[in-house]
């Protein structure tokens, strides 16, 4: 059956995998590390990064009172890997985390291409069987639906495949360089002159006097009766 030709094909070519120097391999690192100068240490870890052909995907500069600090998230080509590190090494005067992984997705990779492979023979066979074979009108849906299924599980591997060799062309590096400065106090809060705080607030005084002079304009008619009482009132 097919499936059973898919599942011999996956363990046959599972059973022969690559060599140490031909394995597929995901490769990062995480670096955090003090340096003299932030902004020195990142021109030259941009120039680093250039020169072994890779790309700054991600920078985030923050600082407070005491610490200024840049996170950097490099791709790099694989092969080019442990020079950049080296390099950007060279800039610490204190490295507080050094960590390196590499993951082997050999297996993943070579399951995934057999599988792709199978699965493509498969639907060009549906495909010939519908071009020759399928003669009524439930022969030719049920062959099209066959083959939509495994298009889209051929396209799903497909996917997966080019994730995974693109993480396996290039490693990836997460970095923290920073420095320590002297604390200092937060900036002290903006105060205005007297000059122009006493044109602020005779602005203000202005403005209440109209808002005044508007709230009797609007009572009007209650200030009319009022008066008119209190005329009667004291004739009476």
């Amino acid at each position: 059956s097919i499936q059973e030709s898919e599942s011999d094909d996956v363990e046959e070519v599972v059973g022969n995998l690559p060599n140490l120097q031909n394995r597929k391999l995901i490769k990062t690192a995480n670096y955090q590390m003090q340096v003299e100068n932030v902004d020195a240490s990142t021109l030259k870890i941009q120039d680093f990064t250039q020169k072994m052909g890779g790309i700054i995907s991600n920078m985030n500069l923050t600082s407070n009172t005491y610490r200024l600090q840049n996170s950097i998230s490099i791709l790099v080509p694989h092969q080019n890997f442990e020079i950049l590190l080296k390099d950007i090494s060279k800039e610490a005067i204190f490295m507080n985390q050094k960590e390196i992984k590499t993951s082997d997705v050999t297996e993943e990779f070579v399951d995934i291409q057999a599988r792709l492979n199978t699965k493509k023979e498969v639907r060009d066979r549906y495909a010939k069987i519908l071009r020759s074979k399928a003669s009524t009108v439930e022969e030719v849906l049920l062959t099209e639906e066959k083959i939509r299924i495994l298009q889209e599980e051929i396209e799903a591997k497909e996917g997966r495949l080019n994730y995974l060799q693109e993480k396996v062309t290039n490693s990836q590096i997460h970095l923290v360089i920073y420095e320590t400065v002297i604390e200092k106090e937060e900036p002290i809060t903006y105060q205005a002159s007297i000059g122009i705080r006493f044109k602020e607030n005779l602005r203000s005084g202005w403005d209440i006097v109209m808002e005044c002079i508007l709230m009797i304009v609007n009572i009007w008619p209650i200030l009319l009766v009022a008066m008119i009482v209190f005329f009667f009132r004291g004739r009476f």
